[in-house]
């Protein structure tokens, strides 16, 4: 299916978004394991403290910075086994 020449680039942009959907071309979210993101954020603090910025240490990681900032507030200072107990816990009370 193409699309017509004199179609508005948004719609354009709609319609082939819907079209990888249903040919199974969009990825899906990428979801990390706690041990992941623990060394991500390890990584991502070194290389702060070398004077890299926050926008292309996120790039680097292929994550958003909100996401960066998520999982520092989640998992900032933890340990990979603190993390691991953590999580215990959180399915325990389910």
């Amino acid at each position: 299916m193409t699309c017509p020449q004199k179609t508005d680039p948004v719609v354009k942009l709609v319609l082939h978004y819907i079209i990888g959907l249903r040919k199974g071309e969009i990825m899906p979210q990428k979801r990390y394991k706690p041990e992941q993101i623990i060394n991500k954020l390890r990584e991502a603090e070194l290389a702060l403290s070398k004077g890299n910025n926050i926008g292309r240490i996120c790039r680097k990681q292929g994550v958003t910075e909100q996401t960066y900032y998520m999982w520092r507030k989640q998992y900032g200072g933890m340990k990979v086994e603190q993390a691991i107990f953590k999580l215990y816990r959180i399915f325990r009370t389910l």
